[in-house]
C-alpha cells in the first residue's frame, strides 16, 4: 500500500526525493494567510492516466492528520479529475472527524468525485478558475463497442437514450419502449446496465448525505435540487460548473481573495511541476508520479511504476508465436517526510 523512507539525514534524502521548497513556503504563506492548517491533495487531472481518488490516498491522509488537534479547523488544498464515490465519502467523514470546520479550497479542478468531495464540506474557496462538475456516475460497460473505442459510459448516455427516441423519432408506445430495451441489451450486458442503476442510486444516497452536512439548515426541497442538478442537469460529465454556477445552484461558495488567489495558484503549479518532474526523483526508468498529499510537516507521493509485461507462447513447436500480454501496472504512496 504505501512505503516509508523516513531517514532524516541529508544524504538520504538527496538520494530518495526532492521535496520543493517553493511548495512548502506557499503552503505555509497560506496557513499564515487563513489561520488553519493547510493539506494539499494533488492529483493527476490530464489524459490519458488521470489519477483516480481511492481507498489508499484515504489512509495516507490518515497518516498525515492522525496527529493534529482535532478541534482545529482543517483547509483541504483539493485538485483532482475523481474517482471512487465510496472512498470519496470516506474521505469526508475522516476529515470532518479529525477537525472542528472543513474548508475546500480550489485552484482549478475538483471533478466528480471531487466534485462530491466538495460537498462534504463546510465552505469552498473557489479561484476565478475553480470548477466542480456533474457526478452521474461512470462505469465501464461489460462490452467494448465495434470500433474498440473506450466502453466508458454514464447512468445519463443510457437514460437519454430512451429521451432521444421519443424526442427525434417520436416512439412512445409501451411495445416500441420494450423494443428499445431489447436493443440496448444487445449493445451493453444487461448486467452492466443494472450497474448502472445502482451506481446512480448510490450517488444520490451519498450526494444527499454529504449535502446535508455542507448545507445544514436547507430544506428537503432545496437538497433535492442540488442534487438533481448535479446528477442529471447538466448534458456532459465534462461540465466545467464554475463558482458563479456553484453558488446559483445554491452551495456555500466563497470566492478566493486576491491573495489567496496567488497563493493557491502558486500551490497548483509547483504540484504540477512536482508531478511533471518525475524523472528527478530518482525513481525506476518509466515510473511516474501523479499524485502528493502534503502538509507542513508531511509529505508523500504516489508512485506508478512502469507498465509489465508477460511473454507468452502460442502454437505448436514448430511454429511458435511469441506475443506480450500487457499485466496491472502497480502503484505505491511513498511517505517522503511525516
Amino acid at each position: 500500500m504505501y512505503n516509508s523512507q523516513q531517514n532524516t539525514s541529508p544524504e538520504h534524502q538527496h538520494s530518495v526525493h526532492y521535496i520543493p521548497t517553493s511548495l512548502l513556503d506557499a503552503l505555509t504563506k497560506i496557513e499564515t494567510l487563513r489561520g488553519n492548517q493547510v493539506i494539499i491533495y494533488f492529483g493527476e487531472d490530464q489524459p490519458p492516466f488521470p489519477k483516480a481518488l481511492n481507498d489508499e490516498d484515504v489512509v495516507i491522509m490518515y497518516e498525515c492528520l492522525r496527529k493534529r488537534d482535532r478541534n482545529d479547523p482543517l483547509d483541504i488544498v483539493l485538485n483532482t479529475y475523481g474517482g471512487d464515490v465510496v472512498a470519496s465519502r470516506k474521505m469526508v467523514h475522516l476529515l470532518r472527524s479529525l477537525s472542528s470546520h472543513l474548508y475546500m479550497l480550489l485552484p482549478y479542478k475538483a471533478r466528480s468525485a471531487g466534485t462530491l468531495l466538495c460537498l462534504g464540506a463546510d465552505s469552498i474557496v473557489m479561484h476565478p478558475l475553480a470548477e466542480l462538475s456533474p457526478i452521474d456516475p461512470q462505469i465501464m460497460s461489460a462490452t467494448m463497442s465495434v470500433s474498440n473505442t473506450s466502453a466508458r459510459l454514464s447512468s445519463e448516455d443510457i437514460r437519454a437514450f430512451r429521451l432521444m427516441a421519443e424526442q427525434w423519432f417520436q416512439i412512445e408506445s409501451k411495445a416500441d419502449g420494450l423494443e428499445l430495451l431489447q436493443l440496448l441489451c444487445q449493445r451493453i450486458f444487461p448486467p452492466s446496465l443494472a450497474g448502472f442503476f445502482r451506481a446512480d442510486q448510490l450517488l444520490e444516497q451519498v450526494a444527499q448525505e454529504l449535502l446535508q452536512i455542507h448545507l445544514p439548515a436547507a430544506s428537503e426541497e432545496t437538497v433535492q435540487h442540488i442534487m438533481q442538478t448535479l446528477l442529471r442537469g447538466y448534458h456532459d460529465h465534462s461540465y466545467a460548473i464554475t463558482r458563479q454556477d456553484a453558488s446559483e445552484l445554491g452551495l456555500n461558495i466563497a470566492h478566493a481573495t486576491i491573495q489567496e488567489e496567488q497563493l493557491l495558484w502558486t500551490i497548483w503549479q509547483q504540484s504540477r511541476s512536482y508531478l511533471a518532474a518525475a524523472q528527478t526523483q530518482h525513481l525506476a526508468p518509466g515510473s511516474r508520479i501523479d499524485a502528493l498529499i502534503a502538509s507542513s510537516d508531511f509529505f508523500a507521493h504516489h508512485v506508478v511504476m512502469p507498465q509489465s509485461v508477460i511473454a507468452v507462447n502460442k502454437g505448436s513447436e514448430e511454429n511458435r508465436e511469441h506475443t506480450s500480454v500487457p499485466m496491472l501496472q502497480l502503484a505505491h504512496w511513498d511517505i517522503l517526510r511525516s
